[in-house]
């Protein structure tokens, strides 16, 4: 996993999301424009899976810095 990448994605789809058109864009109602999480895929294997749990806590203490 990327997390250099990823991070850069995140500030931009935030970014987007904060000052840019993203709702209007994807014609979001207004009482829905809230985020409440955010979902990470991988390349087909399961969340629970080794090494992806390892790689998800890496993720985790990387974005929290």
């Amino acid at each position: 996993m990327g997390l250099v990448l990823l991070e850069e994605e995140l500030i931009l789809f935030l970014g987007d999301v904060q000052q840019g058109d993203f709702y209007q864009r994807f014609q979001v109602d207004t009482y829905n424009r809230v985020i409440k999480d955010v979902a990470i895929s991988g390349n087909g294997e399961l969340p629970s899976a080794r090494p992806y749990d390892v790689q998800y806590n890496s993720l985790i203490d990387y974005l929290l810095k």
